[in-house]
């Protein structure tokens, strides 16, 4: 399992649009979309395994806070794979929310 958190000066809603679109160019299939939380899954080949995403925006006074966690449900060990995935997720976040 990995955890990570980065906050964004932008729009809740800016931010959530963002973290779909960031999830989809992941490989992700997003399962449960609400206005403040997500709940994407890997589509699980032969030779990998399936890995959750879930990732939840929090509005503070200065900024918005997205929470993300991953893990392979199904694995007692994951290899890093849960980490390279939030990695991603968060680079590619990251780039949408810059360029917004």
């Amino acid at each position: 399992m990995a955890k990570g958190t980065r906050n964004y000066e932008s729009s809740p809603q800016k931010v959530h649009d963002s973290c779909i679109s960031s999830l989809q160019e992941c490989g992700f299939i997003i399962g449960e979309n609400k206005s403040m939380s997500i709940i994407a899954y890997s589509s699980g080949r032969l030779r990998t395994w399936f890995v959750d995403i879930r990732v939840n925006i929090h509005q503070n006074k200065e900024n918005i806070t997205v929470e993300a966690e991953s893990k392979a449900p199904f694995q007692l060990l994951d290899w890093g794979r849960s980490k390279s995935v939030l990695t991603k997720f968060f680079t590619n976040l990251d780039h949408r929310l810059e360029t917004i």
